[in-house]
């Protein structure tokens, strides 16, 4: 991937997480698990291998929330 490409890819992937339908992002809101399902699907569509224990989803208990592993 050349280097305007990813900035390109990376700007769009930013605005997107910024938009209304991923506010807020805490937690258990919907627009936490909006932003997760959109950057797993980011992840699928590189090829990366997911490594969580629930594909890329990695739960943290602690807190009610899921990292993405890839």
């Amino acid at each position: 991937m050349n280097h305007d490409r990813a900035t390109e890819q990376l700007r769009t992937t930013v605005e997107a997480l910024c938009s209304p339908g991923f506010l807020p992002r805490n937690p258990g809101t919907a627009g936490g698990a909006a932003a997760r399902d959109h950057l797993r699907d980011q992840l699928e569509a590189l090829g990366l291998t997911p490594v969580g224990e629930d594909g890329f989803g990695q739960p943290i208990n602690d807190i009610g929330g899921t990292n993405l592993l890839g």
